[in-house]
């Protein structure tokens, strides 16, 4: 069984201002489900998870936890928003797999000053609804592969890590 990472990259050569030296990337990601998904089968080492969240009277962190397994998208989900993005918008979609159980680290989260934007794709006036509301995370986005020095292959990794993986949970 898999979960899903999805998003989009808009090439520079699209774009007008502010963003036109850079590609965009646009995270694609769950917002709101009408049922959670069951963390306890999704995330690994969960009841550890649980019941250090219990001694250190931390509820917070387990409502993180399940915000961040109900961001990730089912195959069905993935297949629908790959439709609806090919259709309205002649967007491609690129895919991460991640096998379950998933290690805490591996789960999208997103820093606030590394999003620039969100686009909202469910509930807009439009003939393709989506059945759930899935959201896009906007941000600048580089290629590694076309890096041309140390020092910048270093920038960009660290500007990429700043909203990616952050160990055990929240800031």
């Amino acid at each position: 069984m898999y979960l899903f990472k999805a998003y989009s990259l808009i090439p520079s050569s699209r774009l007008t201002l502010p963003h036109e030296e850079e590609d965009i990337r646009i995270d694609w990601v769950c917002y709101l489900r009408d049922e959670h998904l069951p963390i306890h089968k999704y995330i690994k080492n969960f009841e550890d998870l649980r019941v250090s969240a219990e001694v250190n009277d931390d509820r917070r962190y387990m409502r993180w936890l399940q915000q961040r397994v109900n961001n990730l998208l089912q195959k069905s989900e993935v297949e629908e928003l790959k439709e609806y993005l090919s259709e309205k918008y002649g967007l491609p979609i690129y895919l991460e797999t991640i096998p379950l159980p998933v290690n805490v680290n591996d789960l999208p989260w997103f820093k606030e000053d590394y999003v620039d934007s969100m686009v909202i794709l469910s509930g807009r006036d439009d003939p393709f609804i989506l059945s759930l509301c899935i959201i896009g995370m906007v941000a600048p986005f580089k290629n590694l592969s076309s890096v041309d020095t140390v020092k910048e292959f270093l920038a960009e990794v660290d500007r990429q890590q700043t909203g990616k993986k952050f160990p055990g949970g929240p800031p």
